[in-house]
Order: C-alpha cells, then sequence, then structure tokens
C-alpha cells in the first residue's frame, strides 16, 4: 500500500487531520518523503492546510465538485475531474467521501480515483453498505429513503448520508475501470480496497 516515499492523493482530506500524521511522523529519524496531495470542496479548509503543512510535500487542491450540500456552486453537469496525472498515485484513499455521494457524482469520482492510480497500486474508500449495516449504528440512521440506487437518511438533504447495497458498491467500481474489488464489513462504515 502506502510507504514514507509514496504519492498519496486523498479525497475529502478536510481539516488535514491525516496530513498531519504524516508531517509529523518520525521513527529513528525516518520521515514522509513522498507527496501528499489532499483535494477538498470546502475552501476555508483548503485554505487552512496550504498555510499549515510544507509545500514541498503537501499539496491541498480546491475541488470544484458539485454537491447540493457540501459544494451547491459546482457544476451538477460537470463530472469530478482532479488536476492530477494519469496513473501516477501509488495509493488514493478517501475516509466518508462516498458516504455522501448520489450516483453520478459517484461514479465521476471512482472513475477519476481509478485514472489517477498507478497501475499495481491500492484505493481504499470508507462508504456506508446497506449489507452491512445491520445494528452496527445503534439505530442512529435507517437509509429509508431512495433515490435511484443510492438509500439516503433524510429526503430533503440525501447527500447528508447515502448508503448503496454491496450489489451496487461493486458494480460501480467495476463500471469506473476497477477489477480487483473488495468490500470489508465494518462497525458502520465498510471498506472498499480496490486496484
Amino acid at each position: 500500500m502506502a510507504r514514507l516515499d509514496s504519492r498519496i492523493l486523498h479525497i475529502g482530506s478536510g481539516c488535514g487531520r491525516y496530513a498531519a500524521t504524516l508531517r509529523d511522523f518520525e521513527y529513528y529519524g525516518t520521515r514522509f518523503t513522498g507527496h501528499y496531495t489532499g483535494i477538498d470542496v470546502a475552501r476555508e479548509m483548503v485554505e487552512w492546510c496550504r498555510a499549515h503543512f510544507p509545500d514541498d510535500w503537501f499539496t491541498f487542491e480546491l475541488s470544484g465538485a458539485y454537491s447540493r450540500v457540501y459544494n451547491p456552486g459546482g457544476d451538477p453537469a460537470k463530472p469530478p475531474r482532479y488536476d492530477i496525472d494519469d496513473a501516477s498515485q501509488d495509493f488514493v484513499f478517501s475516509n466518508s467521501l462516498l458516504t455522501h455521494l448520489l450516483e453520478p457524482e459517484l461514479g465521476g469520482h471512482l472513475a477519476e480515483m481509478h485514472r489517477v492510480l498507478a497501475p499495481g497500486a491500492t484505493a481504499l474508500m470508507t462508504v456506508f453498505c446497506m449489507d452491512h449495516l445491520g445494528e452496527a449504528l445503534g439505530g442512529r440512521w435507517t437509509f429509508r429513503h431512495r433515490v435511484g440506487e443510492a438509500h439516503v437518511e433524510n429526503a430533503e438533504y440525501p447527500e447528508a448520508a447515502v448508503a448503496y447495497s454491496l450489489k451496487t458498491r461493486r458494480e460501480a467500481c467495476r463500471v469506473a475501470g476497477f477489477v480487483s474489488i473488495d468490500v470489508i464489513a465494518g462497525r458502520g462504515q465498510s471498506l472498499v480496497r480496490t486496484g
């Protein structure tokens, strides 16, 4: 997966909590020497990260991807496009990004993740999977509303929490170009590992 010299892409980087782990990591004088790129739709978070991480190892980009809740100024007709070269990233991950995406945006982000992933590299994504939820969330979410294949918690703000069936998750990854697709059940969110 990722090494200390890896090129890492984090979609939905937020306030940089994972970047901070890399920035501050030191083990017997060994530090992170790769390159981390964080992409997020929240301008204030991107600007804060740009000011608090060394730009020789860390880059933070503002995404123009549309989200009715998180980035209503984005163009819903325009699929997400990362300013990252094809097949250039050793590790791509997102933590809770796919839990906020309806079908068109889901497919667009998965296709971009596949496009930038280097051959033989891995992508990891946390998701809500209807087949794995059960009682794990303690009744917090029901996902009782439907928007196409998506199960959503709130009909008025569907992107607030989105789940899909295991079959739909796998099919979306396959359509994006991924061949190796594992969906691992978790307590609450599951993990999709692709390559």
